[in-house]
């Protein structure tokens, strides 16, 4: 389920991967060459309550607090969920791109289960120039995705094509 696995196995890509998911960054540090970073990413720095899906949905574990009923209920129904919640540390994406002292980025693959619009906002488009982005938007809110758009277009970025349930942003004047 990786954005960025095909770039390091294929393109020679150098990056970091950020996951909460203790199974998904397990997983990760066997098979991925780039740091692997086990923390969340938000709008602040702190602590908060992760859910992690161990079995069904494993991929759309996410925060407690930017679940939305429907979405924690659709998660649940599945026959063979199991969960657990962690009490985890979680990180602004500022705080995290300056310990990397990176200030160009190519890619960012933005997939955090319905705190994308939260990151955004908090995003330091002013310093940190980034190319491209593929931002997941599953949670089928007007609000979010018209928030996320008119942050993206507000900064220049044009919308490229939908895959998925990622949009996919570029950037003309940053790319490289």
């Amino acid at each position: 389920g990786s954005n960025t696995l095909f770039f390091e196995q294929f393109r020679n890509w150098s990056g970091i991967l950020i996951e909460p998911s203790h199974k998904q960054i397990t997983i990760a540090k066997e098979i991925r060459k780039c740091p692997c970073l086990q923390f969340a990413v938000d709008k602040e720095d702190g602590h908060t309550d992760f859910l992690e899906v161990t079995s069904g949905y494993t991929q759309m574990s996410g925060f407690i607090h930017s679940y939305s009923e429907s979405q924690l209920s659709l998660v649940r129904s599945n026959p063979i969920h199991e969960e657990i919640i962690h009490r985890m540390e979680r990180r602004k994406i500022s705080s995290i791109l300056d310990e990397y002292k990176l200030k160009h980025i190519d890619f960012i693959s933005l997939d955090v289960e319905g705190n994308e619009l939260n990151i955004l906002e908090s995003f330091p488009f002013g310093r940190i120039d980034v190319a491209i982005w593929a931002i997941e938007d599953n949670r089928n809110s007007e609000e979010i995705t018209t928030g996320i758009f008119n942050i993206m277009i507000a900064q220049g970025y044009q919308l490229v094509e939908f895959i998925g349930h990622d949009y996919i942003f570029v950037h003309p004047e940053k790319i490289k």
